[in-house]
Order: structure tokens, then sequence, then C-alpha cells
């Protein structure tokens, strides 16, 4: 906005200038002449005031005549005005005729002293006209700066329109030199988040009714089969068994809304910021004791050994270096270390571990949500979110998350900043 009210000031100030000034021009050059008539006539006049009636006659013939100048003494009863136009004392009088002629005429006693027939200007009576003419061209130097205002208000306008219509695609196209290419800009990054949002929206409906149809598949299968498992003809360990199945059901089910509750959490990655300042080499001894019993193999923890304060949100950098580790058990052969590196403005947690690799294909959609690997489908019945939800931790500490994987080792790094902006 301030550069609209800039760029406005200047139009106004500048054709204010420039318009007023080559009018003046114009105005002096045509009126400039019978202007200075004006004040030597006013002298003319105060020279006669002061003298008898009967010399004033007398000392206008002495002074030399000037054709285009013709000077005459005048009584009142010789002259004659319209009713609009009356004598004043010490005021120049300027008439004009039918023929163009100019007459000046000012009162001198009982007598009036007139200059004149002169050449009227070109211009004279155009006054009025001038005046107009300023407003006017002001106008139209305002009018040309509105008009393109106007359009590109009128595309926003537009815009907004079809996306209150569900065209979520919808973009603003403006040129670098518009006024209002900010407020394009603005609705260009609200329409892709927005747009963003609703894809994803999208994709996590239909994933999670797909997720949580073969559950509900296999319950109602089991509830249509519970009148027989309630007979006789079922041993204990039968019922105990399909009650087993049923419950895992029920668990697997609560699991993805657990997930996805997880997930949709983080989702406004700035909201309900509570940083804290913590000891990150702490947190990764502390996160590594918790997973260890899982692992028949020792898990590696370097650099763990001089404390490291940052701040950040504890609960969820543990969170998110779990499901590294998580990830990290399913696939490792017979090594997983944990490295921590503090550089000189950001931190970084590594895990790798000897598994297989990663395919290129798969690390370009592995943080997707939902996306689970070709070799992980079987495996485990996890949901893909995890990775999903490692990423929006890391962006909700202005951070990120990385992927490197060969046939040696695959690492999954975490990296943010140590002085984080606050949010």
């Amino acid at each position: 906005m301030k550069r609209l009210f800039i760029s406005l000031y200047l139009l106004l100030s500048l054709s204010i200038l420039g318009i007023g000034w080559t009018l003046e021009e114009v105005w002096h050059s045509t009126f400039g002449q019978q202007q200075a008539n004006q004040p030597s006539l006013l002298l003319l006049a105060d020279l006669l005031e002061q003298m008898p009636a009967e010399q004033r006659q007398r000392y206008l013939s002495k002074i030399d005549a000037n054709p285009e100048r013709p000077v005459a003494l005048l009584s009142q009863d010789q002259i004659s005005l319209q009713t609009s136009q009356a004598l004043a004392p010490n005021q120049v009088l300027r008439t004009v005729n039918n023929h163009k002629q100019q007459y000046l005429f000012i009162p001198v006693g009982e007598q009036v002293l007139m200059l004149g027939p002169l050449a009227a200007a070109p211009l004279a009576g155009w006054e009025t006209t001038f005046t107009l003419g300023f407003y006017l061209l002001l106008a139209l130097v305002i009018l040309l700066w509105i008009r393109p205002l106007s359009r590109d208000l009128r595309k926003l306008e537009l815009a907004a329109n079809d996306f209150a219509k569900a065209k979520w695609n919808t973009r603003v196209n403006l040129l670098p030199s518009s006024q209002v290419v900010f407020l394009g800009e603005a609705f260009n990054k609200m329409g892709k988040q927005i747009g963003n949002l609703i894809d994803n929206q999208q994709h996590l409906s239909n994933t999670v009714s797909h997720e949580l149809r073969t559950p509900l598949a296999r319950l109602k299968f089991a509830m249509a089969l519970l009148p027989s498992y309630c007979s006789d003809q079922k041993t204990l360990e039968q019922r105990s068994q399909f009650i087993e199945d049923m419950q895992l059901d029920i668990a697997e089910m609560e699991g993805l809304l657990t997930e996805l509750l997880s997930y949709a959490r983080l989702e406004s990655a700035q909201l309900n910021v509570d940083r804290q300042l913590c000891d990150l080499s702490l947190l990764v001894q502390q996160t590594v004791e918790r997973i260890q019993p899982l692992c028949q193999q020792r898990i590696i923890a370097t650099g763990i050994e001089q404390p490291c304060c940052v701040m950040l949100e504890p609960s969820l950098i543990e969170r998110a270096l779990q499901n590294l580790l998580t990830n990290a058990l399913r696939y490792h052969r017979h090594k997983i270390q944990v490295n921590l590196v503090r550089h000189c403005d950001t931190w970084q947690i590594d895990v790798e571990n000897d598994g297989p690799a990663i395919s290129e294909h798969e690390q370009q959609h592995i943080f997707e949500p939902f996306y689970r690997a070709a070799n992980n489908q079987q495996q485990d019945r996890g949901f893909g979110l995890g990775l999903a939800i490692i990423c929006r931790i890391m962006a909700r500490h202005q951070g990120d998350i990385s992927l490197t994987s060969n046939e040696q080792v695959t690492r999954f790094s975490l990296h943010a900043p140590l002085d984080q902006p606050p949010s």
C-alpha cells in the first residue's frame, strides 16, 4: 500500500506543477502586456487626480502620444457601461466591445481616464476556459493512473469470484509494473496454499476410507461368524483366537485414527508452538535407551558427550526420532547408529542403518502421506504416516528432513536452526 500511496502522491504533485507551469507560461505570454498597462494607468490617474480639472487635459496633450495606446480624459456621462460594470476608485475596469477592442477605465475625480482602444489579446475572455482546462487535464492524468488500477482490481475481483466457485487453480497474472502486484502475489500464494490443503484433504479422505475398509470388512465378517463361535462346537482356544483377531482389527483402526489425528494436529505448523530450552544430547540418549530393548544389537549413539541446549518442542523431536529408530529396527541387518552434530547455526540428527537401499523413485515419494515402499507393504501394518509426520514436525521447527540411501547405508537426517525465529 505504501507504494500505491507514494505513486499517487507523486503523480498528483508533478501533474499540478507541470500543468500549472505550462498554463502560467501561456497566460503570461498572452495577457502579460495587458496586465502591464494597468500599473502605468494607475500611476497616471493618481497624478491627474492631484491636478485641477482644467489642467488635466493640457497635461495629457503634452504627453507623447502612442498610437497603439491612446489615452483620453472623459466625463462620466460620456461613458456607457453595463449594469454589471461599475467604476471604483483606484481600480481599473476592463471591457471588450463587439469588435474585440479592449478599453481600460479608471475614475479621476468626477472624470474618467480611458486607455484604448487596444487590440484585444487572441485569448481574451478565456480565463475561465483556462481554469477549466487545468482541472480537466488534471482529471485526465488521474484517469490514466486509475484506469490500469481499476483493471487490475477487476482481475482480482473475477479471480476471487472464481475461487468462491471452488476453482482452486485460479491465479491472477498482473504486470510487474502494476500498482497492486503485491496483492496479486498474495492472492496467488493464498490460492496455492488453499489448493494444497484441499488436495491434501481429498487425498487423506480417500486414503483413510481405503485403509479403514479392510479392518471394517474383517470385523463385519467376524460379526457374521459370531453366532457360530458362541456354540459348543468351538473350543475355548478357537474362541480366544477369534476375539483376539477382532481386537487386532479394532487396534488397527485406532492406530490409524491416532496417526491421522497427529498428522492433522501438525497441519498448521505455526500454531500453538511451545518451545523450551532442551538438552538435545540428553533427549537423544533417553530416546535410544527407550528403543534399545526392542533391538538385539546395541544402538550406537555418537555426539552426545557434550550438552547441546537448543530451543525446541521436546515431545515432537522425540516423536520424530522414535519414528526414525522404529523404521531402522524394521530394516536393519546388523547396525543402527544415531549421530548428533552441532554446526555453527544448525543442529543435525542422523539415524542410519545397514538395511536394503531405497530406490531413487521411492525416495521422491517416501515423505508423502500414506506412501509405503514396495518392500514394506507386506512386512508391517504401518500406515505410511510416520515420515509425513516427521516432515511436519521439522517444518514446525523451521527445519527439514533429508534422505541418503545406497547399498552400504540408509541415512535419515533431521536439520533445524539453533536460533529459530519466533512463530
